[in-house]
């Protein structure tokens, strides 16, 4: 099983991701970071294929490298693994008058 602790998927102002071909893989240790986040005021943004390959597991363990926003990875049909990035609701106090 090839380790790929420490690897950060790189995400761009345009939306596009980097992309990591690899067999026999787990995503334990994995993050991809914000930099799609200047160029949306979108609150959830997907990034498809960001890992080809085949036998590649626990996509779910993916985090992101931002306390802003959160990672969920997944398995698609093809067996490569997609991530869906979700920004955290802004907290209640935050967002009161001063």
């Amino acid at each position: 099983m090839n380790n790929l602790n420490g690897y950060v998927v790189g995400t761009n102002v345009n939306g596009s991701a980097g992309k990591l071909k690899v067999n026999n893989a787990s995503m334990n240790g994995v993050e991809i970071n914000t930099g799609f986040t200047a160029g949306t005021a979108d609150t959830t943004v997907s990034f498809d294929n960001v890992v080809e390959g085949s036998n590649l597991t626990d996509a779910d363990a993916i985090t992101s490298t931002s306390v802003v926003w959160t990672a969920k990875g997944s398995t698609d049909a093809s067996g490569n693994v997609d991530v869906t990035m979700s920004k955290m609701p802004t907290p209640m106090w935050q967002q009161m008058p001063r």
